[in-house]
Order: structure tokens, then sequence, then C-alpha cells
């Protein structure tokens, strides 16, 4: 219950920050994809048994990051193809989250186009960047 505390507490608090230096709801949307992008980690490594800590926002001006701790002990390893399940899951389920905000904006006819940019940002930034080695061969 106190993690829960602690992950509603930074994410208002990166909220409050980015809201007050941008002034536009465009926050909400890029702020609530990180949520989403960081519960898929959280969840997958619930489902498979891996000792996880809830997620944390770090409320930094003009930066939205958020942390998903998971604990890797001398007497438990994680399993390779069970870190690369964390870590593909947090992108991909922030993408089908922006897909399925993709297909409400356009049937509402809403602007798709931050909606776009964080798409593009979560496959080529996350699966395919500098990090993205890390969802191919997990170390």
């Amino acid at each position: 219950m106190k993690q829960i505390l602690y992950t509603c507490i930074s994410l208002a608090a990166v909220a409050a920050i980015n809201y007050t230096i941008f002034h536009s709801l465009t926050i909400f949307i890029v702020l609530f994809t990180i949520f989403v992008h960081e519960l898929g980690h959280y969840f997958t490594a619930k489902i498979n048994n891996v000792e996880v800590q809830t997620p944390i926002f770090l409320p930094i001006p003009f930066l939205l990051v958020g942390l998903t701790k998971i604990f890797e002990t001398n007497n438990k390893k994680i399993d390779k193809k069970i870190k690369q399940k964390i870590l593909f899951y947090g992108p991909f389920t922030s993408v089908l989250f922006l897909l399925l905000l993709l297909v409400a904006a356009i049937i509402l006819k809403f602007n798709t186009s931050i909606i776009l940019m964080l798409l593009f940002g979560e496959i080529v930034f996350n699966y395919f960047g500098s990090d993205g080695k890390k969802y191919r061969t997990a170390s």
C-alpha cells in the first residue's frame, strides 16, 4: 500500500510540474502513456513471479521519467527469457494503448498528431533505439 501511495504521489508531482510549465492537456496523454508503459513492466514481472517494486516517476521539469525496479538476488537469478519479456512488455503495452487511443481519436475526429508522435517514439526509441538490444538479447 505504501508503494502505491509513492507511485501516485510521484505521478501527481510529475503532472503538476510539467503542466505548470507547458499548460497543455497533452502532458496528461504523455504521462498516462508512460504510466501504461511502466505498468506493462510491472505486471509482466508479477505474472512471472519476479520481485518488483511499483513504478516511481521522477518529477523533473521537461522530462517524464518512470522507473520500475525488479529485484534479482544471488539466490534467485531471473531467467534470460523472463528478463526479455519484462523489458519487451513495457513498450508493447504502451503501443497497444496508443493504437487504441489513435482509433478513438480518429472516430471522434480529434487531433492525432501527438498520439502518432508518441507511437513513433515508443517504437523507435524503446525497441529499435539504443536500448532496443536489451529486448532482443537480455544480459
